[in-house]
């Protein structure tokens, strides 16, 4: 463009047709505003981006990092709808390549840089990648795709970050500026560490003390924990002179006078039965059932009734259990003629629990 200019200027038939003018004669004002024009026109045209391609920028979130420290490493992809194709990392674990030995030596392993190593270094993985994943942003027209990659580095030294696979429409590979980061080591000095040294008895004679006097205050305070659980668990009530089963014919009698039954106060009968049967178990069998669920009245009498003796009076054992269990939580209303039944299997199983023949006190 700039040469055409300067052929038009020096022609005589050009533009300037009939004057006698070359590029020399003409005003300098005029000849600085054309070549300013000609070398705009060529740097513009240079910086507009006219092939459509998306922009690519990669970057590490430290230049610098530590033996086992993850960081992030980021790819954008930014443009007008890029048709941008991204293969992921994988997770994996990556080692160092070996070098084939010389003649009489053993086998090197090499870092990126070339740098020799020893042959340690092949069982120490050069760098881990843990996650990897793709996230998608839109800003007006401009669209932005984003792929960050956690990984660590495993080996001291300056590094070049794993290149992530870009492919166009065509599936041709897109490359762009891959990153690196600087590796430190922990103890590049290769020095001691403060490490405590073995425990030596003969020098902590009183650490050695305090823990026998731990030994001894743990198993003290477990044998008298013991001791009071086994008094408690003897301390019953002291049998009553009057056998236990009077005492029930007694009560459950009062109770039937009291004629909850017939004038229908279910909830005063079934609790008033039901307190009254727990403490005949617990004048006559020692069972604490006062405080049992019938779950556990049930599992009791199992384990301290002779087995025959308990296999012969079962049925009526969940028979009465049940319907109180039933009427106290589950709203459940007997009829009159089911609680009497109730009443009348109660009195049996007593009796037949406390070896009684006697009648029911009425």
């Amino acid at each position: 463009m700039k040469t055409a200019c300067f052929d038009i200027l020096k022609n005589e038939t050009g533009p300037f047709g009939g004057c006698e003018m070359t590029a020399m004669k003409l005003h300098p004002i005029i000849l600085c505003a054309l070549i300013i024009v000609v070398f705009s026109g060529s740097a513009f045209a240079g910086d507009v981006n006219t092939s459509g391609n998306p922009e690519i920028r990669a970057s590490v979130s430290t230049q610098k990092t530590t033996i086992g420290v993850p960081f992030e490493y980021r790819v954008v992809i930014a443009g007008k709808k890029p048709d941008v194709v991204v293969r992921l990392p994988e997770k994996r674990v990556a080692y160092l390549e070996s070098r084939k030995p010389e003649k009489g030596g053993t086998a090197k392993v090499t870092s990126e840089k070339n740098e020799i190593q020893s042959d340690d270094a092949l069982k120490v993985p050069l760098y881990v990648i843990k996650n990897a994943r793709k996230e998608e942003s839109k800003s007006g027209d401009i669209e932005q795709i984003s792929i960050i990659v956690e990984m660590a580095y495993f080996h001291p030294g300056k590094h070049r970050l794993p290149e992530v696979e870009l492919f166009d429409s065509e599936n041709m590979k897109i490359g762009y500026r891959v990153p690196e980061v600087e590796v430190e080591s922990t103890n590049p000095q290769g020095e001691f560490q403060e490490i405590e040294p073995p425990l030596e008895l003969a020098g902590n004679w009183w650490r050695l003390v305090w823990i026998i006097l731990g030994i001894c205050a743990v198993f003290a305070a477990g044998y008298f924990f013991a001791r009071w659980w086994n008094a408690r668990k003897a301390h019953m009530p002291p049998l009553p002179q009057t056998p236990p089963i009077e005492i029930f014919m007694e009560e459950s009698g009062k109770l039937a006078r009291k004629k909850h039954i017939e004038e229908g106060r279910v909830r005063d009968y079934v609790f008033g039965m039901s307190a009254i049967f727990r403490r005949f178990l617990v004048n006559q069998w020692r069972i604490d059932a006062m405080d049992m669920t019938v779950t556990e009245i049930r599992m009791a009498l199992q384990k301290t009734l002779p087995r025959v003796l308990y296999k012969r009076n079962e049925s009526d054992i969940d028979a009465v259990l049940d319907l109180w269990d039933l009427a106290k939580f589950a709203e459940f209303s007997p009829s009159e003629e089911t609680l009497k039944i109730n009443f009348e299997t109660t009195v049996r199983l007593a009796r037949n629990l406390a070896g009684a023949g006697s009648d029911v006190v009425a």
